[in-house]
């Protein structure tokens, strides 16, 4: 049976924490880097699975220096592959108490719009309102949402922004 070239890739972006992790190879910053690198080549495949290597070979220890970028890193990636995952990861990692900013909002629902997935940056502007209010950030948020929802025509998150009061 032959396997398609995307299949073949996801499975190795899943493979790849364990590989990591098994040979030792488990740099957080390395693979923190790696991640990026991928992020910003457009594989997010490849850049979750690096920053779940990361988040791996750092174990349990949330105040590594890696851990906060790595973990915003793998949401920003998650927005391209499953986008109300990635929200509900994001809000979850908010929730952890994360030391998150309303920039790290800014990046995760920017990585939204350009997906597509424009009510899950609807859902995720409105939270970051409700955590930041009067931020400036977050004011310039709202505004790139709704004008981006407005742009792509997407009624079902123009409707979501009307019920949110926002329009």
């Amino acid at each position: 049976m032959k396997l398609t070239l995307h299949l073949r890739r996801c499975l190795c972006a899943l493979c790849l924490p364990l590989f990591v992790v098994a040979c030792g190879g488990g740099d957080p910053r390395a693979l923190t880097d790696a991640g990026t690198a991928a992020l910003n080549g457009g594989d997010a495949p490849k850049a979750q699975a690096q920053f779940e290597a990361a988040l791996t070979a750092m174990g349990a220890d949330t105040k590594h220096p890696q851990y906060l970028e790595a973990s915003i890193g793998r949401v920003q990636a998650l927005a391209r592959i499953d986008a109300p995952r990635a929200v509900r990861e994001f809000l979850n990692l908010a929730k952890s108490g994360a030391a998150l900013s309303d920039n790290d909002f800014s990046l995760v629902a920017w990585e939204l719009m350009r997906a597509n997935a424009m009510k899950d940056a609807v859902d995720l502007m409105h939270e970051g309102q409700q955590l930041y209010p009067g931020s400036k950030t977050m004011v310039e948020l709202k505004e790139q949402v709704i004008a981006e929802t407005k742009r792509k025509g997407d009624s079902g998150a123009l409707k979501q922004l009307q019920g949110l009061g926002y329009l």
